[in-house]
């Protein structure tokens, strides 16, 4: 079974996200170590946008990961820095929620 992690970011004009901010924060080199766990082309990530009623963009992530081992690699990548991510999230009006599913 694949472990799928849903993301739903609402972000307000003008605002960057926090990804984009610690990827020009480390020169582009920030997600190198989740590029090679994509690299397992059974693994797989799409992204859509779409503009609210209330001027917010969404973009929904969908990470699918067909090992346990890729998924872990994920989660142990990103622990670090949650707690700064979702600071700068409120910080900045953005609405984040995520789901963790099996398919």
């Amino acid at each position: 079974m694949a472990k799928v992690i849903t993301q739903t970011i609402d972000i307000p004009v003008g605002v960057t996200r926090w990804w984009i901010t610690k990827m020009r924060a480390t020169n582009e080199t920030f997600a190198n170590p989740l590029n090679e766990i994509f690299s397992n082309k059974a693994n797989t990530f799409t992204m859509t946008q779409s503009l609210l009623a209330n001027g917010k963009t969404r973009m929904t992530t969908i990470n699918k990961f067909a090992t346990l081992e890729d998924y872990n690699g994920y989660l142990a990548f990103i622990a670090p820095f949650v707690s700064a991510r979702d600071a700068y999230n409120a910080a900045n009006n953005i609405d984040f929620t995520q789901t963790i599913t099996e398919e």
